[in-house]
């Protein structure tokens, strides 16, 4: 990298964090702000003009309190550093116990922002970014015929064969921390939803995993511009396993060739899976129990995803 590049990447960088700063700094004004609000209504009743301000512009000192500024012998008065607050009126009801700490349960506390949070969310935004980036280049090293699907579909890349119409959908899984490659049970149900939509034409369609171990790469270069795509992992289907329990491949040559067995002909690691939602769905015959077990996935997916929606909706003030 030469010279001009590392600046505009390091003032990239300074860019990207100044901003996660400002964000932070406008939610804590804005937390503030309401506490202040919150203090002025347990404060009813008091009025500023009942307690007029001294020459200093506090409230209670100086000749505009009605005190005298200095005691006999020329020693000042002393003076609260801070505006003195009315007390508050004491509380009807008795107010809520703080939670007593249980053995084995921490005890629940209001999120506050921090330094860290920025920071990490800069860095989030970057490993986004450079998966996405990773979606691009290996669709080129499959074929021209492939093609990056943006957004949140089944599939990261789906190539369509020519002649037999076959679709060939690919996930693309970028390691940069740990070793497992992970999908959720509605993740699946939808990847297989896919395949059976294209196989209902009358085409075959098949589903591969590639996971690109970009780990080492992430610990000692801050930029991932030069991780390379290969040798990569490989796994025909999705599911979750490790990368210990997937196929490593040297090449794109290598990789469609993979892509084109039929799954008996498969390298032992690149079959797959017979564990999780994956395999018992493969392991059960009858369409309609497969069509249920897509259905009830993504119903729970969606109760889930509700339930979360009115927690937070609850927490809100």
């Amino acid at each position: 990298m030469g010279h001009d590049e590392a600046t505009a990447a390091a003032l990239e960088r300074l860019r990207l964090e100044a901003d996660a700063l400002a964000r932070e700094i406008a939610a804590a004004v804005r937390e503030a702000a309401a506490w202040d609000m919150a203090l002025a209504r347990h404060a009813k009743g008091w009025r500023e003009q009942d307690h007029p301000r001294g020459d200093d512009g506090r409230f209670g000192t100086g000749s505009g309190g009605g005190k005298p500024t200095a005691k006999p012998g020329g020693k000042p008065v002393p003076t609260s550093p801070r505006p003195v607050r009315p007390a508050r009126p004491k509380p009807t009801a008795k107010p809520a116990a703080s939670p007593k700490p249980q053995p084995g349960k921490p005890v629940p506390t209001s999120p506050r922002p921090s330094r860290a949070a920025g920071a990490s969310a800069v860095f989030a935004a970057r490993e986004q970014r450079h998966a996405e980036a990773q979606q691009g280049k290996l669709a080129e090293a499959i074929d021209k015929g492939a093609e990056a699907i943006d957004g949140s579909a089944p599939s990261d890349i789906e190539r369509i064969e020519r002649g037999t119409g076959a679709l060939q959908a690919v996930e693309v899984k970028t390691k940069l921390k740990g070793r497992a490659v992970r999908m959720s049970a509605a993740a699946q149900a939808r990847k297989l939803r896919r395949l059976e939509q294209h196989r209902a034409t009358g085409k075959p369609a098949e589903f591969h995993t590639v996971a690109l171990d970009h780990r080492g790469a992430y610990r000692t270069e801050p930029d991932l511009d030069a991780a390379p795509q290969f040798p990569c992992r490989y796994k025909r289907g999705g599911g979750s396993f490790d990368l210990q329990e997937m196929e490593l491949v040297h090449s794109p040559e290598r990789l469609n060739h993979l892509m084109g067995l039929p799954p008996a002909q498969l390298p032992p690691k690149a079959r797959p899976t017979d564990r999780g939602f994956w395999g018992k769905y493969n392991g059960t015959a009858d369409p309609k129990a497969r069509a249920a077990m897509i259905a009830a996935a993504l119903a729970s997916e969606r109760k889930r995803g509700t339930g979360r929606a009115a927690a937070m909706r609850r927490k809100k003030p």
